[in-house]
């Protein structure tokens, strides 16, 4: 079995892989995966592969490409949903809405960038991400106030008296998420965030990929025969 991985290619090359053998000792293009694998920052993997910043980050972006599609998730049970600003206020990127939910008994999550917290955005992320009759918890956001009417049981949590029990678990989401941004660049940058919201969804709901980096290797990058 081979393994296809993205190569190092001028901008007007049409070759987009490097065809590795799975058996073989690593190479160049296959380290990057490995250390992203397990978390470790892009500044690791420069140092691991002796490539540039700008090729890890392309190829950090490749292999999140090609992570199992988590978009068609569906939770139920006991359903934490609520949003989180990503980006600083006061900078040349502007701040990106994130909102998310999760079956606090199974770890499971959805993730999509809405950039509303607007009520028909948020009742379509739930009518899309969490099955009918649920019962759903959130803050105290009117946005969420109609969700009875959509087929599922609410109950709201006020966080500006102190009440987060009820929304805690996906609250840890986004300071989980955050940690990890930084960690791998130094800030939360917005750029390609979707991408990075689908390797978490996948790091939860699908754990098993990130068992060992060659278990990841195998699911997210393109077999040739």
């Amino acid at each position: 079995m081979m393994l296809a991985v993205p190569s190092e290619v001028s901008a007007n090359s049409s070759s987009r892989f490097l065809v590795v053998r799975h058996e073989a000792e690593p190479q160049t293009a296959l380290r990057p995966a490995l250390v992203l694998a397990v978390q470790k920052s892009p500044d690791t993997a420069c140092l691991v592969a002796h490539v540039s910043y700008p090729t890890v980050e392309r190829w950090y972006g490749r292999f999140r490409c090609h992570l199992p599609d988590e978009s068609d998730t569906i939770l139920c049970g006991l359903v934490q949903i609520d949003e989180s600003y990503f980006g600083k206020l006061k900078s040349t990127q502007p701040q990106t809405i994130v909102t998310g939910a999760i079956e606090p008994d199974t770890d499971r999550i959805a993730l999509r960038i809405t950039n509303s917290r607007g009520q028909d955005v948020l009742e379509q992320f739930v009518l899309d991400t969490v099955k009918s009759g649920t019962n759903v918890a959130t803050d105290k956001w009117y946005a969420y106030q109609d969700l009875p009417l959509l087929g599922y049981t609410h109950e709201s949590w006020n966080h500006s008296t102190g009440q987060f029990a009820g929304t805690n678990q996906i609250e840890r989401i986004w300071s989980e998420i955050k940690r990890y941004l930084r960690k791998l660049y130094g800030c939360v940058p917005t750029k390609n965030l979707q991408t990075v919201l689908n390797e978490w969804m996948a790091r939860h709901n699908q754990p098993h990929l990130f068992d060992s980096p060659f278990t990841y290797l195998q699911v997210c990058l393109f077999h040739v025969r």
